[in-house]
């Protein structure tokens, strides 16, 4: 007998789920820990009421966050280049829990194409 839904796919299995979920957790969990060299960078800026959690932001490099941030300034920064255009900025900001999230959901619904 076929496990092929009425929509035209079957549902995912306990153990594929679980086993997505089980690297977001993974994934999500690592990043909420500052690595030595690295320095939070927030998508919704501290200055503005953004609160400091792996939703709203990620640990960067002292580089990295001069080009994110209008307002960041470290040592060295003439030599670091030009800042990041305000699109490019925000792409780059968004927080890898959100966009890992994003990955999985879509991970799943490609599973699902004949």
């Amino acid at each position: 007998m076929s496990k092929i839904g009425k929509a035209g796919y079957a549902p995912p299995s306990a153990t594929m789920t679980y086993g997505i979920d089980n690297r977001l957790t993974n994934y999500n969990g690592a990043l909420g820990v500052k690595a030595a060299g690295k320095e939070f960078s927030h998508w919704i800026p501290h200055r503005i009421g953004g609160p400091r959690t792996i939703l709203n932001g990620n640990y960067v490099s002292p580089a990295r966050h001069y080009k994110h941030d209008p307002f960041r300034f470290p040592s060295g920064w003439r030599d670091m280049g030009p800042k990041w255009n305000p699109g490019l900025r925000q792409l780059d900001r968004i927080p890898q829990a959100i966009k890992m999230s994003w990955r999985s959901f879509a991970a799943i619904e490609l599973s699902y194409l004949p």
